[in-house]
């Protein structure tokens, strides 16, 4: 999907993950939740890709062209197509692939789904559809189809409910992976606001934002699955934590991995001088650069205040209450599944620390992709 250079392509690829992604939510079939879960998405997974599929119908209809070279043409010049139309045309394409990321107000399946299916699958559910839809949405609305402000206006909308959302909903939750629903709504505002702006500077940034919430939004999953593990359940992947109580005294039987989960939680809260504070200072940054902004850069400051209020929640739960229970838990390694965990838990923490010391081979990184992907 992130190499496409064509709607059909672009909606094949889509399908292909999404059906992927039904089939793997409804991996524990005796489940009722997690079969509840699976149905939903799919349900309206379905109803997003009719959105994505009419869009992409009408625009071939009325340009005759598929091809992002050739309807570049359209979006840097107009052409002689009405320019009403072909913002119609961008905002339909638009609610299919925010309905896919689950930005606010196309949020309400996310934590039904994130809840009910195995915590594996909710990390593929909550990282994957946002590295390869969005890198299209720079590509597709950002390089092609900047001209058109009706889209940006709805990024913008959208941002601005998803920042709110996010944050305010995610402070009376007692479930760990709907809380993580939530903070993924709000995550999607910061993007949002970066692919509003559209330009180099906040394509660039957000880039940089999509690497950095997907290395720590992973480690926090696998980190959980690690905690269930060593619970004693049968299941490396359906992992028993679903409260946030479920966590206590997590630090006194394996510290390090509440230490790297702490880690990764003061990252998502943008707490520097973590990836994820220089991630939305990037987006603050090129939000105030162009100079038309100042009021959703100040909701996205309180709204981060406001989100930091729950990550600490976590923390304080893990690191300071007393398990329960009498007895401890010892860190057990029963299959290779949970080796290949460690390992990736083990590498992930060290690239959210390996910035702290040294971030600048990772900006250069970016750097080099948003040349690649945003050509003027």
């Amino acid at each position: 999907m992130i190499c496409s250079y064509d709607l059909i392509s672009f909606f094949l690829a889509i399908e292909l993950q999404s059906l992927s992604l039904y089939v793997i939510a409804t991996t524990f079939k005796e489940s009722e939740s997690a079969t509840s879960a699976g149905l939903k998405y799919f349900l309206l997974g379905g109803l997003s890709s009719g959105f994505i599929l009419l869009g992409s119908s009408l625009l071939y209809g009325l340009t005759g062209m598929t091809n992002f070279e050739g309807l570049k043409t359209i979006g840097s010049f107009g052409s002689e197509f009405s320019s009403q139309q072909i913002e119609l045309i961008l905002l339909i394409l638009a609610i299919g692939l925010l309905f896919k990321i689950a930005a606010a107000p196309f949020h309400n399946w996310a934590p039904d789904v994130y809840d009910g299916v195995p915590t594996l699958v909710t990390s593929w559910l909550a990282i994957l559809p946002k590295i390869s839809i969005v890198t299209f949405m720079i590509e597709f609305y950002g390089n092609i189809f900047n001209q058109f402000t009706a889209s940006q206006s709805l990024f913008l909308f959208s941002a601005f409910l998803s920042l709110l959302i996010g944050s305010i909903l995610g402070l009376n939750q007692s479930r760990i992976k709907r809380l993580l629903a939530y903070s993924t709504i709000s995550h999607v505002g910061f993007i949002l606001l970066a692919l509003s702006v559209s330009g180099h500077q906040s394509m660039e940034s957000l880039i940089f934002y999509l690497i950095q919430y997907s290395l720590t939004s992973l480690n926090v999953f696998y980190i959980l699955i690690a905690f269930g593990h060593n619970l004693g359940n049968s299941s490396s992947i359906y992992s028993p934590i679903q409260t946030i109580s479920q966590l206590k005294a997590q630090f006194k039987m394996h510290p390090l991995l509440a230490l790297s989960f702490a880690i990764s939680l003061f990252s998502m809260a943008g707490i520097p001088p973590c990836v994820g504070f220089f991630g939305k200072f990037f987006i603050l940054l090129s939000a105030i650069s162009d100079g038309r902004h100042f009021f959703m850069v100040f909701i996205a400051i309180c709204t981060s205040v406001i989100s930091a209020v729950y990550y600490l929640k976590v923390i304080q739960t893990v690191h300071f209450y007393d398990s329960p229970q009498s007895e401890e838990g010892t860190f057990t390694l029963q299959s290779n599944l949970v080796y290949t965990n460690t390992f990736i838990i083990a590498l992930l923490s060290l690239a959210i620390i390996f910035f702290i010391f040294n971030p600048t081979p990772i900006i250069n990184f970016v750097h080099l992709i948003s040349l690649s992907i945003f050509r003027f």
